[in-house]
């Protein structure tokens, strides 16, 4: 197993959650030592469980991005000035086996632990160990230890329905899915269609590929194309470019809407770059790298390059980092104004942070509300072109969109 701990320098500017407003990086009396708090020297640990090697590794991006926010966070004015944020990231395994030792070794010795893949994090015995988890994209809202970040995936897929709809749709339009086997894939599909029922659009059906890199997708998108779909949400990892390429050998030229989740960095020059570029639009939140009407945006990228001076501009990763940084420093911070940092007294302070603003990241914040029955998931979500124009490979075409479709979908699982 591969371990990386990194002690933060304090050095940047203040916070930006509704608790740190409230707590002003105020003092604090004694607090007894807990996993991951030595009182001592104010001293934090926090993991951060992603795959950070091989298929996935661009996923230490996400860990540069948590690192860069709690820079921010430690700083003077921030959210935990004078305490000092180490996070260890484990190289996980994208699956909850190969999760659950590396759980069990660290569990004990830090505060709060970040997931990626809320499967993964259901998969984990947290209940049993009162330890909280900040899972970036799950639909898991009412679990006690499970704070989510983003938007739900069936938000996005609702979305991206009435965005392609009021853009462009027609009459003849068919809306479909490209889904990954799992919660990504049926918990999107679900917010696709049921936003074709409220739009009296036509639904025309999924085709499934198995999680997470399937090794050729030729006859889903033979299924897709015999459909009739002229529309098509995706939903999963890697498997945008593969899509594409085989769809440019069929001569089959359909509109194709990929979440974020199945970003590469080299979408618009590297497998299919011309397809994708006339074919392609991609779905998240956030906005351009250099976007300096976005506030978290602007100081997402300060951050960034504190950090990792020079690193190359990217869609997903260093947001998804970042703001699961700011949900795990406004809890910390609740902790400790609360005077109890034990896996228990994070678990309370879960309960009570209220809203975290992430300042145009994520979807708008997070609403936590008095417990997870309370909680609001952001809505609105960022739709790109791609284009070899830019670093990222893509440049945002709408910002901040939201739909009475997208507000008003339920969850999958409580259906």
């Amino acid at each position: 197993m591969a371990l990386a701990a990194t002690t933060l320098v304090l050095a940047g500017c203040a916070g930006t959650t509704e608790a740190d407003q409230a707590s002003g990086g105020s003092g604090d009396g004694e607090i007894a030592a807990a996993p991951g708090f030595d009182p001592a020297s104010k001293t934090i640990t926090v993991a951060a469980m992603y795959p950070i090697s091989g298929a996935f590794a661009n996923t230490i991006q996400d860990v540069v991005g948590m690192r860069a926010y709690f820079e921010r966070a430690t700083a003077g004015g921030g959210i935990l000035e004078g305490y000092t944020v180490e996070v260890e990231s484990p190289d996980t395994p994208f699956d909850v086996s190969g999760a659950i030792p590396i759980y069990q070794q660290i569990k004990d010795d830090v505060a709060i632990i970040a997931v990626l893949g809320g499967f993964i994090a259901d998969g984990l015995p947290l209940e049993d160990d009162d330890k909280l988890a900040v899972v970036p994209l799950t639909t898991s809202t009412d679990d006690p230890t499970i704070l989510p970040v983003y938007p739900t995936y069936e938000t996005f897929g609702a979305n991206s329905v009435a965005w392609n709809a009021e853009q462009e749709g027609g009459q003849d339009d068919v809306y479909c899915t490209l889904k990954m086997d799992g919660p990504i894939g049926d918990q999107t599909e679900f917010g696709v269609e049921y936003a074709a029922q409220e739009l009296g659009v036509r639904y025309g059906g999924s085709a499934s590929f198995p999680a997470p890199n399937p090794s050729d997708v030729t006859a889903q998108i033979v299924t897709l194309r015999d459909a009739g779909c002229t529309e098509i949400t995706v939903a999963g990892v890697f498997v945008m470019q593969q899509a594409a390429a085989r769809a440019a050998q069929l001569g089959w030229e359909p509109h194709w809407t990929a979440l974020g989740t199945t970003y590469v960095s080299d979408i618009a020059t590297g497998t299919a770059a011309d397809y994708i570029q006339e074919n392609v639009s991609f779905l998240f939140t956030g906005s351009d790298w250099e976007d300096s009407s976005v506030e978290g945006q602007v100081d997402l990228v300060e951050d960034v390059e504190s950090v990792e001076p020079g690193t190359p501009p990217a869609l997903v990763t260093y947001e998804t980092g970042y703001i699961t940084g700011m949900v795990m420093a406004a809890v910390i911070r609740q902790a400790i104004d609360d005077g109890d940092m034990s896996p228990a007294g994070l678990l309370a302070a879960s309960n009570a942070v209220g809203n975290v603003d992430m300042l145009g990241l994520g979807g708008g914040g997070y609403d936590y509300g008095s417990g997870p029955d309370d909680r609001q998931p952001p809505r609105a979500v960022t739709f790109y072109e791609v284009t070899d124009e830019t670093e990222q490979g893509v440049r945002a075409v709408e910002t901040g969109f939201t739909s009475p479709a997208g507000d008003s979908v339920g969850l999958f699982y409580e259906q």
